[in-house]
């Protein structure tokens, strides 16, 4: 299944690493703004991507260990079993997954209720490609808890990754049934238009959850890039704006906004210079380290004339991916500039 926006999401790859510096900054302000909604929406952003990176990183690590905590104690976990499922939790964080899996097993053998357990190991599970397994755990949270979203958002989610379009949307509308207030559900529906090339209805639902939540800063950007994809880029643009406007860092509106000022095939809405301002301010929040980033870095300075630098940013943005979907794209672009011609990204409507 093909990138529903047809480029990844904003990566936060910092691999293993202690967060310190600028990253932690943004990322530990952007969790203290996110509502429990933001957070389940946020964790599952990743299956807008072809990429699966098999390990955490430390921003998917902690988002998921606040959602595991929230979980627990709405859910009802006596104090000792909540508190193994903060300590199985905190063992997958630090990247030792198959322990996490013993400790969560251990838990649900001591309380086979145990929504939270079910829900941790599933995330776990996904992590590791056991998407079977992942699907099984969830289902049985749902069997559990049938009036609580969280269930139903992960286990649409999977179906979504492998391609199960009306089981994906049985589960969305469910999160929707449960809670009419939350956004998530028809952000993720628009998702599965997005990635049938049904880009009207995709953007109908992403309106939706901006009505929901006005600032979901995630669901402007997406209804932005399918606008792009319809080719109506005056208001893609505008959309990306007003993110900017209130989160001058975001990297994703960063990111798209200067893709298409350099790869816009309407000259109108081309703007190498501004293109250039927006690519160097994303890839510097991620240390020039974030293979997207550094792909549109390279289609600006190919719009730009400066074919050289491109080819340098490109062969990076290479290095550093390891999906080879996105190594087959990149490298498509990279024949481009090696030609000294600037990339154009068609829409799709």
């Amino acid at each position: 299944m093909e990138l529903s926006l047809g480029r990844r999401c904003e990566g936060r790859h910092i691999g293993g690493q202690h967060f310190d510096g600028k990253d932690y900054q943004i990322m530990r302000q952007r969790l203290l703004r996110m509502t429990m909604t933001d957070l389940q929406v946020s964790w599952y952003n990743d299956d807008a991507n072809k990429t699966q990176r098999q390990r955490f990183d430390s921003m998917r690590g902690l988002t998921l260990l606040l959602l595991c905590l929230m979980c627990s104690s709405a859910l009802g976990q006596s104090d000792d079993i909540e508190q193994r499922v903060k300590t199985a939790m905190l063992i997958g964080t630090s990247g030792r997954l198959d322990e996490s899996i013993a400790e969560f097993t251990a838990v649900i053998s001591l309380a086979p209720k145990s929504t939270a357990a079910y829900l941790g190991r599933g995330d776990v599970w996904r992590e590791m490609g056991e998407i079977d397994k992942a699907i099984a755990d969830f289902g049985e949270a749902i069997r559990l808890a049938p009036e609580s979203v969280t269930g139903y958002i992960r286990r649409g989610s999977l179906w979504r990754r492998v391609g199960k379009f009306d089981k994906a949307m049985a589960d969305f509308n469910e999160s929707i049934r449960v809670d009419s207030s939350y956004a998530g559900g028809h952000y993720l529906k628009g998702e599965l238009w997005a990635d049938r090339g049904d880009y009207d209805k995709a953007i109908g639902c992403y309106t939706d959850a901006i009505e929901l939540n006005p600032k979901g800063w995630w669901y402007y950007v997406c209804r932005g890039r399918a606008w792009q994809h319809k080719g109506e880029y005056g208001k893609a643009i505008a959309e990306f704006d007003k993110v900017l406007l209130d989160e001058p860092e975001e990297v994703n509106a960063l990111n798209y906004r200067a893709w298409l000022r350099a790869t816009c095939p309407d000259a109108k809405y081309r703007d190498g210079a501004k293109a250039l301002l927006d690519a160097q301010k994303a890839a510097d929040i991620h240390f020039f380290e974030e293979e997207s980033n550094l792909d549109t870095l390279a289609a600006v300075y190919a719009e730009l004339g400066q074919f050289d630098e491109a080819i340098v940013h490109q062969e990076r943005a290479i290095e550093l991916e390891t999906d080879e979907y996105w190594l087959k794209v990149y490298r498509s672009h990279l024949k481009f500039y090696k030609t000294g011609k600037p990339y154009r990204e068609e829409p799709k409507k």
